[in-house]
């Protein structure tokens, strides 16, 4: 993603969001998105406090992390692996 000038899709960018919260000392988990016919992955740090989507940062509320990180994408999504 870095070299092709942060050209990438979702996956790229949830493993770059996962690494840059490393070096800062923030452990973070990939996690997979899905609905009946599409996909799409987000990097989650591990206090279920941020959410990296492709070029976006979004705050989540760690007590409804997964219902807030659904509504964000409109529901379109209905299994989070």
């Amino acid at each position: 993603l870095v070299y092709n000038d942060l050209k990438g899709d979702c996956d790229d960018a949830a493993n770059l969001a996962k690494w840059w919260f490393k070096e800062h000392g923030v452990e973070a988990d990939i996690f997979n998105l899905y609905s009946d016919t599409e996909g799409h992955t987000v990097c989650v740090t591990r206090g279920r406090t941020k959410m990296v989507t492709n070029e976006r940062v979004v705050n989540l509320n760690p007590a409804c992390w997964e219902k807030e990180m659904l509504e964000y994408f409109g529901n379109k999504y209905t299994v989070i692996i």
